[in-house]
């Protein structure tokens, strides 16, 4: 997006300068907006598998994320992991020997995220 502005300057004396003009380029910030398809945990085995889309796929430069599991009480389980893309506009994430999260939240480097919950809960 261009923005032009126009200054023009008058003294106390009355005197009017001649117009400047300047042009201003603003390149937008592009949100994407972020959706968890699935949220799978096996009991039997202790383990995750978060999968994820973001529609910075393939509007915007592909975007980087990551998921962060949390437990009951809100604190955080582990460090943020990041979600390599699989194709089909498919992020995945499957940990093993993972405890049994409450929520998890994936944040995308574009500025979009989203929570969920257990979506399938397995042996």
């Amino acid at each position: 997006m261009k923005l032009v502005f126009q200054l023009v300057v008058k003294n106390g004396a009355g005197q009017v300068s001649t117009a400047d003009t300047v042009n201003v380029t603003v390149n937008p910030v592009l949100t994407d907006i972020v959706t968890i398809s699935l949220v799978e945990f096996r009991t039997t085995k202790n383990r995750l598998t978060v999968d994820a889309a973001s529609t910075a796929q393939p509007a915007i430069p592909s975007a980087q994320l990551t998921m962060q599991a949390f437990d009951a009480s809100g604190k955080p389980q582990g460090p943020p992991q990041p979600m390599p893309f699989i194709g089909g506009g498919v992020y995945e994430v499957i940990l093993q020997g993972a405890p049994l999260p409450t929520t998890v939240k994936v944040t995308s480097d574009h500025g979009g995220s989203a929570t969920s919950g257990i979506t399938r809960l397995r042996q």
